[in-house]
């Protein structure tokens, strides 16, 4: 299937295109598996509303003959069609009204009945000439063709089959009544199973023709696959923006957690880390900021706006920025330098000499976490 350009359609319809086909109203459909579904709910109903059916029937033949001298004709024919004629045309409505909401919902079935609601008018398709071409289109002739053989199909079988049932079918003359009807819908059942098979099988050739037939339609080629990801994702240009705009957003916040921090670890200026300890809430330190070069900057100047603690310790910030994620704890290797380094911050913050000597935190160092 090459397409203008030479490009060929040869990659399988993405979800997207088969949703987007759906919501126009394009989906797969089998009008044979259709009516081989009208035909299972006939076949179900008969033997569960057959025999109610049957008596409704009955009694308002039995009503509509019966006549005395003493009714009036006027309210014989109101009690009739008030009662029997009223539960005959209950009973009869029910059920088409079933079989036709089937027949409605039938062509849904390779949709997976997802309901489609597509109504669109389309002025063009009034245009006589191109509904003759639509007519005498190939497709419509390959359907047409089909109809015919499967109506003689259908025909073929129903003739073969009564032929060789002549016999049950005719009546003896001192037969009863009920025994004769029972015989002939026996046959007439045996006849619906052998077209229901026959329908069966013309349903499962015509369904699996029709999916394959829509899913080679729906083909993409390389260049739509890339334009419906782009058109999805959004242009590299968007994507750079909303990863940028989504960095400003996490580094605002960042910096709004630095003012709760107890202490920042600095090198002095190309690293810093702010730690906090919560001894309600948390079970060891937790890194709640870090950054290097700009972002090191200004975590520095809002700890200093804020009268942050800053320890100026190389090897501790580099080994926090390498070792430990934002928003994780500490590692317990490192619990008795942290723990220097917040009885360092809390003398600072708390005393009245705030020149209180930071002690050597960067020997106690281990290699890794």
């Amino acid at each position: 299937m090459a397409e203008q350009g030479g490009e060929e359609r040869s990659l399988e319809p993405s979800a997207r295109k088969l949703e987007k086909a759906r919501e126009d109203g394009r989906f797969p459909q089998s009008r044979d598996l259709s009516f081989l579904l009208m035909l299972l709910t006939v076949a179900l109903l008969v033997p569960l509303a057959g025999p109610r059916m049957v008596q409704v029937t009955r009694l308002m033949i039995t009503e509509a003959l019966h006549w005395s001298a003493q009714d009036a004709p006027m309210a014989h024919l109101a009690r009739w069609a008030g009662g029997p004629l009223v539960d005959f045309g209950l009973w009869l409505g029910g059920l088409l009204v079933l079989v036709l909401l089937v027949g409605a919902l039938g062509p849904l079935a390779l949709a997976r009945f997802q309901l489609v609601f597509a109504f669109k008018v389309d002025f063009a398709r009034l245009d006589p000439v191109a509904g003759l071409g639509r007519m005498v289109s190939g497709r419509n002739l390959f359907a047409l063709a089909k109809g015919v053989v499967v109506t003689l199909l259908v025909l073929g079988v129903g003739t073969a089959y009564f032929l060789l049932q002549r016999d049950g079918l005719m009546l003896s003359p001192g037969a009863a009544v009920a025994a004769a009807v029972a015989r002939m819908l026996g046959v007439l059942g045996q006849g619906l199973l052998w077209l229901m098979a026959v329908v069966l099988v013309v349903a499962a050739v015509d369904a699996a023709f029709q999916w394959l037939s829509f899913r080679r339609e729906m083909r993409m080629t390389l260049q739509e696959m890339k334009d419906e990801s782009k058109e999805s994702e959004g242009s590299p240009e968007m994507r750079a923006r909303i990863r940028n705009m989504q960095r400003n957003v996490s580094r605002r916040r960042m910096m709004a957690a630095v003012e709760q921090a107890d202490v920042v670890v600095v090198n002095p200026t190309h690293y810093a880390v702010a730690l906090r300890y919560d001894t309600d809430r948390m079970d060891a330190p937790m890194v709640i900021a870090k950054g290097t070069d700009e972002v090191a900057l200004r975590i520095r100047a809002v700890a200093g706006s804020c009268d942050i603690p800053i320890a100026e310790s190389p090897a501790l910030a580099r080994w926090l920025s390498a070792h430990v994620e934002l928003g994780a704890p500490v590692p317990a290797g490192i619990y008795g330098v942290v723990a220097q380094l917040l009885a360092w911050a809390y003398a600072i913050r708390t005393g009245t000499d705030r020149q209180v000597r930071l002690p050597a935190l960067d020997d106690d160092l281990p290699a890794a976490p």
